[in-house]
């Protein structure tokens, strides 16, 4: 995974299973993993690749949350929470029990107000 910065967009750098993809992150869902195989669900469709999650965390930065071992959303495109699911677009996610109050918090932040 790379990270860089271009026309004040942030992208990342995929290398995923058909070559080098640049992930618009404004346009990124969230991020999927099973065990080490990553899947980035973004508008532009979805991209396979291996890594971590602590390090796809890192790189994604401010306006995503991990809301369990699985799953980094993107918050911006949070439909809604209902106990321990998020919806993100059309997919249901589930938050872990040890991060609901954290996610629900970085949420409200997120959008600056109570959620």
């Amino acid at each position: 995974l790379n990270y860089i910065r271009m026309h004040n967009e942030r992208k990342i750098l995929v290398k995923g299973e058909t070559g080098t993809h640049s992930v618009h992150l404004s346009r990124l869902f969230y991020v999927e993993s099973r065990g080490h195989e990553i899947t980035w669900h973004g508008a532009d469709g979805d991209i396979k690749s291996y890594g971590t999650m602590k390090k796809t965390e890192e790189m994604l930065g401010d306006g995503f949350f991990r809301c369990n071992s699985s799953y980094i959303v993107n918050l911006k495109y949070v439909e809604s929470v209902n106990d321990f699911d998020v919806v993100v677009g059309k997919d249901v996610l589930t938050i872990s029990h040890q991060r609901k109050k954290e996610f629900r918090k970085a949420l409200a932040d997120y959008y600056g107000g109570k959620v």
